[in-house]
Formats: C-alpha cells, sequence, structure tokens
C-alpha cells in the first residue's frame, strides 16, 4: 500500500544566539520515503514532481543497509552471479512530497542530509544540494569518489525560493563508495525559517593592527552587518554587506593598533549576537612594534571528546591563563576527516568564548584533508572554515593560496606550511615562496607551523615517514639559515622539546649531524635560558605539540608510556595531554606545556639579540696625574647596524668629581664595542678612594651577559696633587673626604688648632697639641710671634698683622712688622711698637691656601 507523504509541518522556537529563532519542520527525520534499490537507471526524471512512483517500496527514516541502526532495510542488486550477495549497485533513489501552504513566511530553507557515502538532495527537479565526495551530474552507476563516516551530515541553508506553495517534491540519490560497500544510510530534515539565529560563531580571523575579519554562521540567508565601538554598549561603526548568505564573512577595518573593541553581529533587520562585555577583539600594535602578547597552541586537539576538553579546561582554569592574542592551531583540528560538522563539535562548539575574542590560526593537518597528500585538496572544508591571507594583508609576503601563508603580529612573524602534500610541482612553489617570504623578514622573532615534525619519535617517526623527513630536508635548512627561533608541529600525539639545536638534516637524524648550539634545558631557573644572535644558525627549538585532544604511544610499541628511545635532537619527551602557551615580551619568549591537570610539565626561554657586557680594562682613575679608566660596552654578534645601549651610573663618587657621562652608549656600526672613559675632575681637595659604577639594562635590542656592571675607583695620589692633597690622605686615610673631619676649620682632635693650622704648622691634626701655637713673646720691648712651619705645605702663606686698636678692623697690617727668621721650618715676625708707651697692642698670624 502507498505510504501517506503528506506531512504536517510543526513549529519549534529555540534559542541561539541573541533572539529566539523560529523554526518551522517540514520534513523532520524519520519521516516516510518512497525509496528504488534495484541498481536500475533512472536517469533524470525521477527528480520531477510528475514521475510515477508509485510502484516504489516505502519506509521511515532512516533507511538503507549494513549498519543495523535503519528503520527500513534496503536491498541492493549483485550485478555479478559470481559474487552474489557481495557487489553493491552505486545508486538508490528516495522520493517524497510535502504540502506548503505558505513558502513566503520563512527567510530561508534548513536541509540537513544524512547519508553515507554520498548524496545530491534535489526539490521540485532542481539540485539544491550535494556532498563533496560526489561527482556533478552522477550516472546511476557512479560511486562516491571516498567513503563517509558513517551516518555523516551535512546541511544547507536555501532561499525559500526552492519551494512553491503547495505540494512539493524531494527527491534524493544515495551513491554507496564502491561495488564492495557494505553500508549506506540516508534521513532527512527540511526547516523553515522564520526568523534568524547565529549557529556558528562569532569568530576572529586576520587581525592586523588596523583590521579584523568576523566570521559567523545563521540558520538562514541575511545580509550581513558588523558595529563596532571602544565602549560596550556604544557601537557606533557599522560594516554591512548586502550579500545574502549563511557564511558571513565581514572585513572591519580603518581601526586603530593596539585597541580593544567591542562587537556584535547580525542584519540590517536585527543584532544576533554580541554587543556584550564577551564579544570583543584586540588589533594588533603596529607593524615592528614590541609589546607583551600570548599565543595559545592547541595539536591535534579535534577529537571532541573528553580528553579535549581537560586540556582546555586545565588552560582556562590555570594561573597562567589569561587573554589570547593568538589561537594557533596545529592541525588536525576536526577527526576523522574534517568535515563541518566535526568542526562543529571540535572547535566552535568546544572553545566559543575563545574564538570570539582571540583570531584563530592554523595550518593544514592530514585530518583536515582526508589524507589526501596530492595538493588537490577540492571540496575540503578547512578552506571554507577559515579565511587567511593570500595577499600578505596581515604582513608578511604573497602566497596566493591558504594552503601556505605568513602574517606578522607586532615584531613576530609567522609561517604557515602546507607539508601534507606531496605533489613536486607544489612543494617547489611553496618553496620558492618561503625563499622570499624569508628574504623579507625584518620582524625580531620568526615562528614557523607545519603539522607533521621534522623531529619525532612520539605516534610518528620522522627518520621513516616520507613527510617529515622532506620537512627536514628542505624546509628546515632555509628556516635556519634565515634565523628561525621557534618550530611548532603536531601529528605526533605527545609532547617533545628539543634542545637548542641546528644543522640536523640527516636522515636517521643522527646527535653527531648537527650542532648542539646549548645543550642545557633552557629554563632560568635550571641550566638558564637559551640565548641567541641575530642572524642565520643561531639555534632554534622544535616542540611537537600533538596531545591536546589524545595522546597515544609512540610507533613500535603499543603499551610503552613513553619512546624508550626518544629523538636524540629531544631534551624532554612525555605522552601527556596539553597545550602550548607562548608568551613574548620584547626580546624574550618564555613557552609552557600545561598538562591536562593544570601542571606546568615543560618550560623554557629564548632571548633574543646580542650579548651586550660591560668590563672595565682600565679599572682605576686617579684625580692627580691625570690618570682615566675606562669601561668596555661589548655585543656579540653582528656589527652592520649600531646597537645603543641602555646604562645609567653609580657609585660613592659624587657626580661632580668625574666628567659626565653620556647615555645611552652607542657602538657605531662596525664595531663590537665601544669605550667609555672616566675622567676625574681635580678639584685641589684630597679624597679617598670612590667608585664609579656603570651598568647596562634591558632593551629589545639585545640581552645582557653575566656581566651587567662594572667598577672604576677613583682615588687621590700623592704624585702630581697639591701639597695639601697630600696631606689629607696621609693623615686621614679612608676620612679623608668626610668635612666634618677633614674640613680646613674642622678640629676632629679638640686640641684648639683647626686641620689648616695643623697642616700649616706641622703637627698631627689627630692627636691633641702639648702647647699653644704660636707662641707669643712679650718680654721685651717688642711683642714678637713665632710659629713653626711644614716645610712641605708650599701652599699655604703665613701672614704676620698687627694693630693697636681691636675696635678697628681696617688697623691690621703687616707694614708695621720686621720678620726676624723666616725658614722653611720656624717663622719669628717682631711688633716695630714697643709695648711700653701705648695702651695696648695686638699681633695676629693669618694662614690662607688657595
Amino acid at each position: 500500500m502507498k505510504a501517506l507523504r503528506f506531512l504536517l509541518l510543526s513549529v519549534c522556537m529555540a534559542a541561539a544566539g541573541a533572539s529566539q529563532a523560529q523554526t518551522v519542520t517540514i520534513i523532520p527525520y524519520g519521516a516516510t520515503w518512497s525509496y528504488l534499490d534495484d541498481g536500475s537507471d533512472q536517469g533524470t526524471a525521477w527528480r520531477a514532481p510528475a514521475f510515477a512512483d508509485a510502484a516504489w517500496a516505502s519506509g521511515p527514516g532512516q533507511l538503507g543497509y549494513g549498519d543495523l541502526d535503519e528503520a527500513t532495510v534496503t536491498g541492493f542488486i549483485d550485478t555479478d552471479p559470481v559474487t552474489a550477495g557481495t557487489q553493491k549497485n552505486a545508486t538508490t533513489y528516495f522520493r517524497t512530497t510535502v504540502n506548503v501552504a505558505d513558502p513566503t513566511q520563512f527567510i530561508s530553507a534548513k536541509l540537513t542530509l544524512l547519508y553515507d557515502d554520498s548524496g545530491a538532495v534535489f526539490i521540485n527537479g532542481t539540485q539544491v544540494a550535494r556532498t563533496a565526495n560526489l561527482a556533478a551530474n552522477a550516472a546511476f552507476d557512479t560511486f562516491a569518489t571516498s567513503a563517509s563516516a558513517d551516518n555523516a551530515t551535512q546541511t544547507w541553508i536555501l532561499p525559500p525560493s526552492v519551494l512553491v506553495a503547495g505540494v512539493n517534491t524531494v527527491a534524493v540519490e544515495i551513491h554507496q563508495e564502491s561495488a564492495a560497500g557494505s553500508d549506506i544510510s540516508f534521513d532527512l530534515r527540511l526547516l523553515g525559517i522564520v526568523e534568524a539565529t547565529v549557529a556558528r560563531g562569532p569568530y576572529l580571523q586576520m587581525n592586523n593592527d588596523s583590521g579584523v575579519t568576523i566570521r559567523w554562521r545563521t540558520d538562514a540567508l541575511t545580509d550581513s552587518v558588523v558595529r563596532t565601538g571602544t565602549t560596550q554598549g556604544v557601537l557606533a561603526t557599522a560594516t554591512t554587506n548586502a550579500t545574502l548568505t549563511a557564511e558571513h564573512e565581514v572585513r572591519v577595518t580603518g581601526l586603530q593598533p593596539d585597541t580593544k573593541y567591542f562587537y556584535a553581529v547580525g542584519s540590517t533587520s536585527a543584532l544576533h549576537a554580541g554587543d556584550d562585555a564577551d564579544h570583543y577583539f584586540k588589533t594588533a600594535p603596529a607593524p615592528g612594534t614590541d609589546r607583551p602578547m600570548r599565543v595559545w597552541l592547541l595539536g591535534d586537539a579535534g577529537t571532541a571528546n573528553a580528553s579535549q576538553r581537560a586540556v582546555r579546561d586545565a588552560y582556562y582554569g590555570s594561573a597562567a591563563y589569561k587573554f589570547n592574542d593568538i589561537v594557533l592551531l596545529l592541525g588536525d583540528n576536526a577527526y576523522n576527516t574534517g568535515t563541518d560538522a566535526e568542526y562543529q563539535s571540535a572547535l566552535f562548539d568546544t572553545y566559543p568564548t575563545v574564538l570570539r575574542q582571540s583570531p584563530v590560526w592554523s595550518c593544514l593537518g592530514n585530518h583536515e584533508t582526508a589524507q589526501v597528500s596530492t595538493g588537490n585538496y577540492s571540496g575540503v572544508p578547512y578552506f571554507d572554515i577559515f579565511s587567511f591571507p593570500t595577499g600578505a594583508e596581515c604582513g608578511g609576503y604573497i602566497s596566493g593560496t591558504e594552503r601556505y601563508f605568513s602574517w606578522d603580529f607586532g615584531n613576530i612573524h609567522f609561517i604557515s606550511l602546507d607539508v601534507q602534500t606531496n605533489n613536486a610541482a607544489l612543494r617547489t612553489g611553496m618553496l620558492a615562496w618561503l625563499d622570499n617570504d624569508l628574504a623579507a623578514n625584518t620582524r625580531r622573532w620568526t615562528i614557523a607551523v607545519w603539522h607533521h615534525p621534522p623531529y619525532t619519535k612520539g605516534s610518528h617517526n620522522s627518520d621513516t615517514e616520507s613527510q617529515p623527513t622532506w620537512a627536514r630536508q628542505n624546509i628546515v635548512p632555509r628556516l635556519e639559515d634565515a634565523g628561525v627561533d621557534l618550530v611548532l608541529s603536531g601529528h605526533s600525539h605527545c609532547y617533545e622539546r628539543s634542545w637548542f639545536i641546528d644543522g640536523f638534516y640527516a636522515t636517521p637524524t643522527l646527535a653527531t649531524s648537527g650542532t648542539f648550539i646549548d645543550g642545557g634545558d633552557g629554563r632560568t631557573d635550571g641550566d638558564g635560558g637559551y640565548g641567541k644572535d641575530y642572524g642565520g644558525h643561531r639555534g632554534a627549538v622544535y616542540v611537537v605539540a600533538g596531545s591536546s585532544g589524545q595522546a597515544t604511544n609512540w610507533t613500535g610499541g603499543s603499551t610503552a608510556l613513553l619512546n624508550p628511545t626518544p629523538h636524540p635532537v629531544m631534551y624532554l619527551s612525555k605522552l601527556q595531554l596539553g597545550s602550548v602557551i607562548l608568551d613574548i615580551d620584547g626580546n624574550r619568549l618564555d613557552a609552557k606545556f600545561i598538562g591536562s591537570t593544570g601542571v606546568i610539565e615543560d618550560y623554557f626561554t629564548i632571548e633574543k639579540g646580542p650579548v651586550v657586557t660591560v668590563s672595565t680594562p682600565v679599572p682605576a682613575a686617579a684625580e692627580y696625574g691625570p690618570v682615566g679608566g675606562q669601561f668596555s660596552i661589548e655585543r656579540s654578534g653582528s656589527t652592520a647596524a649600531p646597537l645603543s645601549v641602555a646604562v645609567s651610573t653609580g657609585g660613592t663618587a659624587p657626580a661632580a668629581r668625574y666628567a659626565p657621562i653620556t647615555v645611552p652608549v652607542t657602538i657605531p656600526a662596525g664595531a663590537s664595542s665601544q669605550s667609555v672613559n672616566v675622567t676625574p675632575q681635580p678639584d685641589g681637595v684630597a679624597q679617598g678612594a670612590q667608585t664609579v659604577t656603570l651598568a647596562s639594562g634591558p632593551n629589545v635590542e639585545y640581552r645582557l651577559g653575566l656581566v651587567t656592571s662594572g667598577t672604576v675607583t677613583i682615588t687621590d695620589t700623592p704624585a702630581g696633587a697639591p701639597p695639601i692633597a697630600a696631606w689629607h690622605l696621609a693623615k686621614f686615610g679612608s676620612d679623608a673626604n668626610n668635612e666634618t673631619i677633614r674640613g680646613d676649620n674642622a678640629d676632629p682632635d679638640h686640641d684648639g688648632t683647626v686641620n689648616l693650622l695643623e697642616y700649616a704648622f706641622g703637627l698631627e691634626p689627630l692627636i691633641p697639641s702639648a702647647g699653644g701655637v704660636p707662641a707669643l713673646d712679650a718680654s721685651g720691648t717688642y711683642l714678637t710671634l713665632s710659629a713653626p712651619r711644614n716645610p712641605a705645605a708650599t701652599d699655604v702663606t703665613f701672614s704676620v698683622q698687627v694693630n693697636g686698636d681691636l675696635a678697628n678692623a681696617a688697623g691690621w697690617s703687616a707694614s708695621g712688622t720686621t720678620i726676624l727668621q723666616d725658614t722653611p721650618t720656624l717663622l719669628e715676625v717682631r711688633d716695630n711698637v714697643p709695648v711700653s708707651g701705648t695702651p695696648q697692642r695686638f699681633i695676629r698670624l693669618q694662614v690662607t691656601r688657595p
């Protein structure tokens, strides 16, 4: 009996995005279909509404055979009697009809096909959908170009015009993958969309310093609107695209560098998502500039299972978590064949918040291409899902393809390569592009990513597999010539991290075939971070981080937790779920591998730039002589350009004691060092030893060596010094620069004779004198003053003056005296006015020095 095939329409309200999406079920899963499974050639007439299918069998979905999950089991015609029961016909046909009263109520129709292995859908005689693995205009005996997963699904958004008011005929052909195929499956759902909602995203792509690409999927065809603004709730700028589509892609431009923007997405009739605290992005810093940035690396994450979610949650919950400037996927982002549905569950459903805030970048893995390695990736969803720069839109060099490309973020240059292909011509073209890209690169850091690691002994073996070997022998030398810093790969479902190496190109990769630039652990709290200068062959780290979704055993063993013979260039090999974070700030890169329990399982540091050190080839200076001290600022590596070194001065010597030192210090082009002189300033004052310290400070153009400061000691020496300076040094020693002790008018021994007089008379300034000095004799007719003289005090002047009236300061004069003795050791002077006959007489000694 012919089954009733006029279906009742039901209305469903479902929350999604920022609006309530109203859908009308036109054909549900499990609907009744007529089918023909005799392998006959039905041409094209069977698709038409008027086709007579009354003789066909019928039954509810799911329909097919071989899976044991069919509600209706269909048959097949074995065309070869010798192999009865094993040779399947290529095509099975399905038809149904449905009444739609008013298709104009819908803004779109949403068609989901469940299939195995391929299929095409016709509505009212017109093809509206076809799976990628079915050739166009496939005949009745055409098999699928590849097998699909069991019960694979694919969804298409169709214009409502595919439907007519009244009876509509839906016809489907399902194609087996080969005559020996074991099963087919079919079911279908058709919805009418009354109001659009976001079905995927939004997610961010291709960020640079002035723009970003925002993508999202709706379950209906609408135009596209992105609204942006630097303040949440004030999204004043709109970017629109009038094309009706369900796959929305809007390039927002005219933005400011290094700025946070809030955004919302939708259509001209309504915003569907955003305008809240969760929907924002940050533009990249201006090209060539430095600022701290974070990259989150996920390798082989696409398992869509508890392991993948554990890795995600461990990072989200770790103390290390912060905003990701970039999310970088290392391939195999969606298992098993990179279908759109697999991407939905493995990527978009797993990381929705991160992807709406941080641009996602990727390289091509083998599962993205369903293991196809010819380079003909036609129909691969990966290229429909992602938008990557082909014309250097984000810096780098024009590639013309999304298979490989480069981009810049501030002072970092990223390179994404396709090592999946084994097509010789495509490989040659990529290598030529890579040569041009590396030659044009001027950024401080170079980071390369591709899926198949050049060094691994994890779940894959780079010494026995062709793609890793080809990469090691053809890509790695080019990168190391250009001074690559870090190479990131997945593919092996483990974590491996190399020492700081260069030149390991041989197969098999032996530890003796290259150079361990640094055989330490790369940890600042261990053997020390890895340091490198600019230029080629200065060392790089190779990381395999393919365990963000699964951790599987080493090749050659099924039970060992780790390869008992790890790759010889690897410092560490771990069978551990996890992800990697990179923090790059100026000339320092820090990497951490965070396991699925939140424990940091590995970490290392690379510091980039020439090593700058301070030495003191002339560590002493003397104020009198004069003899200057000297520092030397030295750098390693290339001398092609000048290098400005940040330095600061310190020490115990006051700034006035030596000539000013100009900072920063520039090492000129062509030189590996620059001298900095310490020139003491003679001041006529004796002082003890004092120091001048010169210290180099951090700068993004270089890294600091172990010696970052030096010291020059300034002393006062008797040779060439004024006599009083030598006396100060001899008498006061370490206190020679202490004014309260050695000052001219200080009296440290408290004997009433100040230091200047102690010096002039040849006394000891720190030992009290036994008697008064100078001596006065008033026993005769005239006052006589006598004072001992220090024969070494050639820089002082003695002057004896007399006066008869202390109230008259101008009355003091030396002209009324007679010098009785003036020798290097004694001065004796007499007043010429007799003591008798005068009311009073006064005599004084004045000692002065320059």
